[in-house]
């Protein structure tokens, strides 16, 4: 494969970061532009869990930094530096700030896609890093990232190859979209049959429906505490630290091998329900797909019987059950929830018969999303594999395409 060694700046027309607008997060309203910051941009994918938005005004004074369709995004300051991924176009209109950079392609020679891959490749990610200036906070200056060269084919190679790790990554997308759902059904049910009691139609003084009780979390869940030396871990052993859970979204699809854990750990199943105890606001909260040890800011809860898993996963994601954790949270900095006070939350338990129906409806949700975790796995790993050869020329793409229609439909 023909391949030309050419600086970004030479093949971009434009390159520069965003501004923070006058008034900071006075200015943020519930919609309107958008207005990307670092925590927004992940390696391959954008999260909207964080954005914010910005009103005409503020937005047309920001014209200078204004995003385009296909624009590639890169961190360019802080722990998240060198983090990339493509703009997707509904996020647009929008802005970025400070902490981000803006590569616009010339689409003429350069696929901006096929330069978002190129940046994200490990070996190409840590030579521009070794670039980057400052001491304990590092930063990526236009300069650097105009500078930075990177081996191209011809233009019609680089759009294949997109095509190629692009229908990996359009399934990666599509199983956490899917996964948002189930979750969000999950809540919704919960919320459906132990909040609304909508499906029932008799009721006692209490206003619970007939046969009910209210009890607490107790009684129908216990912390599951078992510490384990690190000398004792198989080294392959997963291990989740809270690092590896997003906010606000059960779909735990991170984790590392344990050979860097170097203090004692919690151990937990696969289908136990991991909830992150410190700063419980950013609700950090998932079922388990993989047996493993977490951190000890981790807590491991467990159903006292196997039918309560379901009153379990849907109480402890509902935001008031959050807000709870939140308010009996100790300490001001770092403020952690403490089982004791969670135990105490109430809740009402219906008899064996609905116990049981429900909890075959939520397992169900659960299920599938374990499954599309492992998917994903498997996907991001198939993608993993072929970056580097691809973008290297030692796989043709031809060969590459094929593998990749045989992992997609083995899915």
């Amino acid at each position: 494969m023909i391949m030309k060694t050419m600086k970004i700046g030479d093949l971009t027309n434009k390159i520069g970061s965003g501004v923070t607008p006058r008034g900071g997060e006075k200015v943020y309203q519930l919609e309107g532009t958008s207005l990307i910051r670092s925590q927004n941009v992940y390696d391959y994918q954008f999260v909207k869990n964080g954005l914010v938005f910005i009103g005409e005004d503020v937005a047309a004074r920001m014209k200078g930094v204004e995003i385009y369709r296909n624009d590639v995004l890169i961190n360019i300051t802080g722990d998240s530096i060198g983090r990339c991924c493509i703009v997707p176009d509904d996020a647009i209109p929008a802005r970025v700030n400070q902490h981000v950079c803006i590569l616009r392609a010339d689409r003429s020679r350069l696929n901006p896609r096929y330069l978002m891959y190129y940046l994200n490749e490990p070996m190409n990610k840590n030579q521009l890093l070794n670039q980057a200036h400052g001491g304990t906070r590092k930063a990526l200056t236009k300069g650097i990232l105009e500078s930075f060269e990177i081996n191209v084919p011809p233009l019609s190679i680089q759009e294949r190859i997109v095509e190629i790790l692009g229908s990996l990554d359009e399934k990666i997308e599509l199983n956490r979209r899917m996964n948002e759902t189930f979750e969000q059904m999950a809540m919704a049910l919960y919320k459906h049959w132990f909040v609304d009691f909508a499906p029932f139609e008799e009721f006692m003084d209490n206003d619970l429906p007939i046969g009910w009780r209210w009890g607490t979390l107790n009684e129908i869940s216990y912390v599951h505490k078992v510490q384990v030396d690190p000398s004792e871990l198989d080294e392959t052993c997963p291990y989740i630290g809270l690092e590896h859970m997003p906010k606000g979204n059960v779909t735990l699809e991170e984790w590392e091998n344990s050979n860097k854990v170097t203090s004692h750990k919690f151990m937990f199943g696969k289908g136990d329900i991991l909830f992150g105890k410190l700063r419980p606001y950013f609700k950090k909260v998932g079922v388990a797909p993989i047996d493993g040890v977490c951190s000890t800011d981790i807590l491991v809860l467990k159903p006292l019987k196997n039918e309560y898993f379901g009153m379990l996963f849907g109480q402890v994601i509902q935001d008031a059950f959050i807000d709870y954790c939140t308010s009996t949270s100790g300490g001001t900095k770092m403020p952690r929830c403490d089982w004791k006070e969670m135990a105490k939350y109430n809740v009402p338990i219906p008899p064996d018969s609905i116990r049981n129906e429900f909890n075959q409806k939520t397992a169900a949700f659960v299920d599938q999303i374990v499954a599309n975790i492992h998917e994903n796995r498997a996907l991001i790993e198939t993608r993993n594999y072929l970056l580097p050869r691809l973008l290297s020329g030692e796989i043709e793409v031809r060969a590459a395409e094929e593998q990749v229609e045989e992992v997609l439909a083995g899915g």
